[in-house]
């Protein structure tokens, strides 16, 4: 009589009551390894036998042993062919809360203790990209969601580059509360072929399709803050027609850092000075030793930063206050690069004392106090017409007045 061929399923729980139903299991079509979760060939022997003499493997037998109580069933949801794991997804949404790159779990050290101490088999980051981000994302765009419901919103974009030079448009969207700041959320990210109003008009609508899917509520939208680019007035233009409740605002800080601008270029020795200075101390140990031991209670000459705004303001004032103590350290130098880059130190105190009237002035009420400095009236002419082409290029600063008089 022929022998009879035995079925796959047959085979298959043959396999796991040989080598025990704590390693594998099986639904009859496929063999799985509980202690790797992952799925096992078992057309032969020799493959199981192979994969159970992988490292792999053979740690997690021992964290099995070491810890029997730890029920490895929990990797396991429902039929015995997924791969989703509760604790993955906690541990993908932790990583990604706290702003750690899931590349990290590469780390032998990291991976080790995570796995000793919750006795769970640690994902690969690529499963964890494949399988867990996308969950995580849509529990929080329910966190969202619900935390804004019914209430009005308001809207900011702004556009940067990334280091690869990509443009890049972020929308934040905030709750409008009447007696205190709302909550605010990073809601949509979008990569931008280019930058012009159509394109942010786009950004615009696909972020509010997101935070409403079943429906854009316009009238719940009232108000949209941008930058004061051309491109970002023609879109708040173009976008009013179908958000007539919406109120367009742009950012003051940029007005006040273009009046900013106006001053440092009508002050080029002080800009110069804090610029030479800054180059004396640039990548050299040995003054800035000296430095301290000189003035010990003095931090280092400030090096401003252009893009941040008041830094160069602060700078004058830092040189105001401390200039005989940094040229007397620069003055000690021996080494002719730092006396050339130090140029007209000694004849620069002048400049920075009328820099510092200015720095006051801006600090406070700027119109007023600048019709009574001493200084040309060619620069004042140029501080009102740039601060009047501010307000001329922003059509919506009455608005900025209204909202700022709100109780």
């Amino acid at each position: 009589m022929p022998k009879v061929k035995e079925s796959a399923s047959v085979k298959l729980k043959a396999f796991v009551s040989k080598y025990g139903e704590n390693i594998f299991s099986t639904d009859g079509r496929i063999l799985l390894c509980k202690i790797c979760d992952m799925r096992v060939a078992a057309e032969k022997k020799f493959t199981i036998e192979q994969h159970m003499s992988r490292e792999k493997h053979k740690h997690g037998l021992q964290r099995l042993e070491n810890k029997s109580s730890v029920n490895l069933q929990q990797m396991l949801l429902g039929d015995t062919c997924s791969t989703f794991s509760p604790f993955s997804e906690k541990l993908c949404e932790a990583f990604l809360s706290a702003d750690i790159s899931l590349h990290k779990l590469n780390h032998p050290k990291l991976r080790t203790f995570l796995e000793e101490e919750t006795g769970k088999l640690i994902p690969d980051p690529r499963t964890m990209r494949r399988t867990y981000i996308a969950r995580c994302y849509d529990k929080t765009l329910k966190k969202i969601r619900e935390m804004i419901g019914e209430r009005n919103v308001f809207v900011s974009i702004d556009e940067t580059t990334d280091s690869m030079g990509r443009y890049v448009a972020n929308v934040i969207v905030g709750v409008l509360e009447a007696h205190r700041p709302g909550e605010q959320f990073l809601l949509h990210c979008a990569q931008l072929d280019k930058v012009n109003y159509s394109t942010i008009s786009l950004v615009f609508d696909h972020a509010l399709r997101i935070l409403w899917p079943d429906g854009i509520r316009n009238s719940n939208v009232l108000l949209f803050i941008t930058d004061a680019a051309p491109y970002m007035m023609k879109a708040a233009a173009s976008l009013s027609a179908l958000y007539p409740k919406m109120v367009h605002v742009t950012y003051l800080a940029h007005a006040l850092h273009r009046v900013a601008e106006e001053v440092r270029a009508n002050f080029p020795e002080v800009d110069k000075l804090i610029g030479c200075v800054k180059k004396v101390f640039l990548k050299a140990p040995s003054r800035i030793s000296a430095f301290k031991t000189e003035a010990p209670e003095i931090q280092l000459p400030f090096s401003p930063v252009l893009t941040r705004r008041g830094t160069w303001f602060q700078a004058c004032s830092y040189y105001c206050k401390n200039f005989d103590v940094v040229k007397k350290v620069v003055d000690s130098f021996d080494n002719d690069d730092a006396k050339t880059n130090s140029y007209s130190v000694n004849h620069q105190k002048q400049w920075l004392y009328l820099c510092k009237i200015f720095v006051h002035a801006m600090r406070s009420r700027f119109c007023e106090r600048l019709t009574v400095i001493k200084r040309p009236n060619k620069l004042v002419r140029r501080l009102e017409v740039r601060r009047t082409y501010n307000n001329d290029n922003n059509s919506n600063i009455n608005n900025n007045n209204m909202i700022a008089e709100l109780p």
